[in-house]
């Protein structure tokens, strides 16, 4: 499975010897590359298939947050959470930016959880060889865009190396390693699924293809916890998507 490469466009990002007030969505000095981290219930959207063959067929699945609750960076005006900020970017390395921020960058948003595993299952037969219950991983890709690997390159891009920053990974989801799921984009929108949405996808249907699957999704966060969310569609293979 091919990894996508997304360019991060530092011209805009310059350096500055005194810091600047920050001054919200628009540009201004900052000491972290994420301004905000987003917590809440996870709740999964179906992504609808290319030519759905039935009411109820999907690709896969976009990973969102009922109620979402937003912990702010102090910098900003009326910050909330801000201790609850401060402790993630901790946690994340993410305390010595230091630099000027400006559009599309000036106002990042991730999970306030990083992941060290996620389970797909089905109340369904997959197969003779996935029965209900059975990790259904092997069937699924993933796609999601990480800060971490910038954040601890100290905020350096690999251009002097010849190389290009990964912000946006699509892979497997039985490929995913514990660290690589860190400091992930958060899109907001149920609306439509942006290149920066975190999504799970079907590669394969099942023996079955028409029939109606519950599938559970679990995540299990760095600190051992495992938060779930359900959906219920049929699987369909969108090939944009793999």
């Amino acid at each position: 499975m091919k990894k996508l490469l997304i360019y991060i466009f530092l011209s805009s990002l310059v350096g500055c010897n005194e810091p600047e007030e920050w001054i919200g969505n628009g540009s201004g000095y900052s000491k972290y590359l994420v301004q905000n981290y987003v917590d809440g219930s996870y709740v999964l959207y179906g992504m609808l298939a290319e030519k759905p063959s039935t009411l109820y067929s999907m690709s896969g699945f976009q990973v969102l947050l009922e109620d979402p609750v937003y912990y702010q960076t102090p910098e900003q005006e009326g910050a909330q959470h801000t201790d609850d900020f401060l402790r993630i970017a901790e946690r994340n390395h993410d305390t010595e930016y230091n630099n000027l921020k400006s559009l599309p960058w000036s106002d990042l948003t991730a999970f306030a959880d990083n992941f060290t595993g996620i389970k797909v299952t089905s109340d369904k037969d997959w197969s003779a060889e996935y029965p209900a219950g059975t990790s259904l991983n092997d069937k699924m890709g993933v796609r999601y865009v990480s800060y971490a690997e910038y954040i601890e390159n100290d905020y350096h891009s690999y251009s002097d190396l010849g190389k290009e920053i990964l912000f946006l990974y699509n892979k497997p989801l039985s490929a995913l390693q514990p660290g690589d799921l860190r400091v992930i984009e958060y899109t907001p929108s149920s609306a439509f699924v942006s290149i920066d949405s975190f999504i799970l996808y079907f590669t394969s249907v099942p023996d079955n293809p028409g029939e109606v699957h519950t599938f559970t999704v679990e995540f299990t966060t760095s600190d051992g916890t495992v938060k779930t969310a359900s959906i219920t569609c049929t699987p369909e293979v969108d090939p944009a998507l793999q």
